[in-house]
């Protein structure tokens, strides 16, 4: 009996795999549906959150003791009525320390409620790198904060490094190498007072120490070991005393350095 209503639905093969792909058809017809429909779904919700969910009510600014809050609003392409989460976190870091250069971090926390908090951490000037134009001022993270005339003696003395910078903008160095250079002075002369470094011609370095010292590093080769000398130099130089000191000719065959009081005139 089984086998006779079998025949009489499927009469033959190619019936019964006609059915089957009609049936998959359907099946592959009402997923795509489905999956465009919950697209659909998600897109619409999307662009509600960033058009008409979530508008800004209030900004608060905290942090910096250089800025305003009302310079920072102004600084920034925020406004109230605005969406919450229709910029992203970074292009508004930006668009702020361009215009308020002395803002080191801008960290940026989201309300539902409608409050949009921006809280600043003030830069500081490290860096006074010397161009044609004159001097600038730069912080610990490279970004250059402000321009002068004369140079600020409290920081550090640059040469030889950039020959443009603009406030605003982080600091490019010329030469890849003379920043790798100028990196391992930072790193290895933490414990190194060092008041100025001149890279002009990285064959022939010269540092300034305390405004005591200048000293005549020569090539960047071993200069950790260079500074770890000198600092054992140093040490044993009267406190009264200053002048030149030459490093140009270590090596760790010959772990040697020469000093040159400066005589008073």
């Amino acid at each position: 009996m089984r086998g006779d209503n079998l025949k009489t639905e499927y009469p033959d093969n190619f019936t019964r795999k006609r059915a089957e792909r009609q049936r998959r058809a359907r099946k592959r017809r009402i997923i795509t549906f489905l999956i465009a429909f919950l697209i659909l779904i998600c897109v619409t919700l999307i662009t509600l959150c960033f058009t008409i969910f979530f508008p800004i009510t209030q900004v608060q600014v905290s942090g910096s003791k250089i800025y305003s809050a009302d310079e920072v609003s102004e600084a920034s392409f925020i406004k109230v009525g605005d969406n919450m989460f229709a910029f992203s976190a970074e292009k508004l870091e930006n668009e702020i320390r361009s215009k308020l250069p002395y803002i080191a971090d801008v960290k940026v926390k989201r309300n539902v409620n409608g409050t949009l908090k921006l809280n600043l951490t003030d830069a500081k000037e490290k860096f006074c790198y010397k161009t044609d134009e004159g001097y600038f001022s730069v912080g610990e993270d490279g970004f250059v904060l402000n321009q002068y005339t004369e140079q600020p003696s409290s920081l550090m003395l640059v040469l030889g490094v950039a020959k443009e910078l603009k406030v605003g903008t982080f600091a490019e160095f010329d030469d890849t190498a003379k920043k790798e250079i100028f990196d391992k002075f930072l790193e290895y002369g933490k414990n190194t007072d060092i008041t100025g470094i001149d890279l002009t011609d990285e064959y022939a370095i010269n540092i300034s120490v305390a405004n005591r010292f200048e000293v005549y590093i020569g090539t960047s080769n071993n200069i950790k070991e260079k500074l770890a000398h000198l600092n054992s130099m140093i040490r044993e130089i009267d406190e009264s005393k200053s002048g030149k000191i030459n490093l140009s000719y270590w090596s760790k065959e010959k772990p040697e350095g020469t000093f040159v009081e400066k005589k008073e005139e």
